[in-house]
């Protein structure tokens, strides 16, 4: 009787051995996957000190002729931020050579640059357009500069002062873009609690600037307001870009170069982007989590079938 009831049950058994084997190769190939990758080599470039600035957040612009980077910090210099370069090093050197190339100083010169930098190169020279969050004669709310290096030395040429929330904007809060076949730079402003907002256009050339959107004050398509970041469609004519408020939980826009817009999707919940933003560690698992399981069972797909 023993040895008959072993004989039936053996069938059985393999198949639960080979499930069993299939999951412990579906946990393994998972916990490798998921395992961090090995550490890249880290080099430090420069290390802030306050004179020369400090947080820099906003991302670095490269001269793609000389490899020389440019960027800002928020803080740091006279306590209202700064602009910087750092140059590659020269054959046969190591050292990248850092270098202060504008200091603000609060008010109509502007405060705390907090996004990028647009980089020009024409027969004039070099250029490098950029805006800050804090300073302006008008509201304390911002203004876009543009620095220009002729002839060896970098210099502020030209300002605009945002004047808020119920005229231009205030407040920039993103990286300007140029669009080379309009020779326009175009960029969008925050609120200062009016649930506004504005896209704007500026000729980099002669600094006439224009307000493209602003629906406080009725300018363009309504699609949403704190407009942040554009990108540019130069072939069409359009701006693509995000609202973080409106009557949804945020917008994804289209948006020609006069302001009539389109709303593309109407956000139900916060914005995914905006959710990854916040660096939740719980979302690290999950993005992980969710890449990796396809490519486990895509691992797995022979073995199941050779079980069956």
């Amino acid at each position: 009787m023993f040895r008959k009831e072993s004989a039936r049950e053996a069938p059985r058994l393999l198949r639960s051995a080979r499930l069993a084997t299939c999951w412990v190769a579906a946990i393994a190939a998972l916990l490798a996957l998921c395992s961090p990758a090995p550490a890249a080599k880290l080099e430090v470039l420069h290390e802030f000190t306050g004179p020369d600035g400090s947080d820099p957040q906003g991302g670095l612009t490269v001269n793609p002729d000389t490899g020389t980077l440019y960027g800002t910090a928020i803080y740091g210099g006279a306590g209202y931020g700064t602009v910087f370069s750092l140059t590659p090093p020269l054959p046969g050197k190591s050292r990248w050579k850092f270098k202060v190339i504008y200091t603000f100083k609060g008010g109509a010169d502007g405060s705390q640059p907090a996004t990028g930098l647009v980089f020009l190169n024409d027969d004039a020279g070099l250029h490098l357009i950029g805006t800050t969050l804090r300073g302006s004669s008008f509201c304390d709310c911002g203004t876009i500069f543009e620095l220009d290096n002729v002839s060896g030395a970098w210099e502020k040429i030209a300002s605009h002062q945002f004047q808020g929330d119920t005229y231009d904007g205030g407040l920039p809060n993103s990286t300007p873009v140029f669009d080379p076949k309009t020779k326009t730079v175009f960029g969008t402003t925050g609120s200062s609690g009016n649930d506004s907002g504005s896209i704007y256009g500026l000729d980099p050339y002669n600094f006439d600037f224009t307000v493209i959107y602003n629906p406080a004050q009725h300018i363009g398509t309504s699609v949403g307001t704190s407009p942040f970041g554009v990108a540019v469609d130069s072939d069409d004519g359009l701006l693509l870009g995000t609202a973080l408020k409106s009557d949804y939980a945020g917008t994804i826009f289209l948006m020609d170069f006069q302001g009539a817009g389109e709303i593309l999707h109407e956000f139900k919940g916060p914005p995914m982007a905006r959710i990854l933003g916040r660096r939740r560690p719980w979302m690290r698992a999950v993005r992980c989590m969710e890449a990796l399981s396809q490519a486990a069972i895509r691992k797995l797909a022979p073995t199941a079938r050779a079980a069956e």
